[in-house]
């Protein structure tokens, strides 16, 4: 009878355990995982407080091409040397970063390329979808199709944006055409 006792009592005391248990580890998970989103949200602002203005050129070439993909306003277009590579960032005032160290030696023609890229990421609000993608991931970052997934949309988002870029603002139009 002892015996049979601590075996239900084992039982019974796991039973009620083990959802604490998951959610413990879940909520660990998910404090970690926000530490992702917490270092990239930090290192958006040391960038945003150092960029620099962008050459009349490119804000001229940045004019045209928000244009052509049918922009309201033109969103702010800067330079910073703590990029390597174009980037839009910013959700309420979206902003074309370029690196400064490739600005001076880029043609006008890769400047436009790149400046139709990035603008036409603000142009199908990537910005927030990207948010949105970055929230599902660190609240359900336990399940691999998550980050699967996850990584189909953003290469999906990259090459419907170099579609846009390759013809010229206007989206679903043929090269040929």
């Amino acid at each position: 009878d002892a015996g049979a006792e601590a075996e239900t009592v084992s039982t019974w005391s796991w039973g009620s355990l083990w959802p604490s248990v998951v959610v413990s580890l879940w909520l660990a998970g998910m404090g970690i995982s926000s530490l992702r989103l917490l270092g990239a949200a930090a290192w958006m602002w040391m960038v945003w407080q150092r960029m620099e203005p962008a050459s009349a050129a490119a804000l001229r070439t940045a004019r045209n091409m928000s244009t052509r993909l049918g922009l309201k306003s033109l969103p702010r277009i800067a330079v910073s040397s703590a990029v390597t590579e174009p980037l839009a960032l910013q959700w309420l005032r979206p902003t074309v970063l370029l690196p400064a160290s490739w600005l001076a030696d880029v043609s006008p023609e890769v400047l436009e390329a790149v400046l139709a890229h990035e603008l036409a990421h603000i142009r199908r609000c990537d910005l927030w979808v990207n948010l949105w993608q970055r929230l599902v991931e660190t609240v359900l970052f336990f399940h691999p199709c998550v980050w699967w997934v996850s990584q189909r949309i953003r290469i999906e988002r990259e090459l419907c944006c170099d579609a846009d870029a390759v013809h010229g603002g206007h989206p679903g139009q043929r090269r040929d055409a």
